[in-house]
């Protein structure tokens, strides 16, 4: 006698997010670490760089990541329907 034990799709879903979400977190410090490192080079050559410019760069790469996200998302579930 075999018995097979399958994880729960919802678990499996789960599991999948909290990855991509963990990849995506890291991911994003490293773009927030080259955005942070162009700053530093643009305030070498311009010093009256205001710090409202500043946030708007910052405000800007938190949409474009959320987007990336939202977008690997897709891909993700892409796959797994597509293995289904």
């Amino acid at each position: 006698m075999r018995i097979e034990v399958g994880d729960d799709p919802f678990e499996v879903k789960l599991r999948d997010n909290y990855e991509l979400l963990e990849d995506e977190y890291f991911e994003n410090q490293k773009r927030l670490q080259v955005l942070d490192t162009k700053i530093n080079q643009l305030y070498k050559t311009n010093l009256l760089m205001s710090s409202s410019k500043i946030d708007e760069l910052r405000k800007q790469l938190q949409e474009k990541s959320s987007s990336i996200y939202i977008q690997r998302s897709k891909k993700l579930y892409q796959v797994i329907t597509a293995h289904q």
